[in-house]
């Protein structure tokens, strides 16, 4: 198993069960996750007992990896923070 560079953002959002409905999140982890095209993977998900979204990236390359953590990180933020 190849170790890929990861990122792991918590955004602390007013209600983490909005997640679910978020649809410009969502558009976007599948925006991002086509554009990795099987290279790496992106998790989205609500923490189980805290205000926060969990936003992890891996991808191939250090830079690719924080360029698309920041993005969906910011998006959640602006989102649901």
């Amino acid at each position: 198993m190849q170790k890929l560079p990861q990122r792991l953002v918590n955004v602390r959002v007013r209600d983490r069960t909005a997640l679910e409905g978020a649809e410009a999140v969502w558009t976007a982890v599948e925006s991002e996750s086509e554009a990795l095209q099987g290279r790496g993977r992106v998790l989205v998900r609500p923490s189980g007992t805290e205000p926060l979204v969990r936003v992890m990236v891996e991808a191939p390359r250090e830079e690719e990896c924080q360029e698309i953590v920041s993005r969906l990180a910011n998006l959640v933020e602006t989102e649901l923070g």
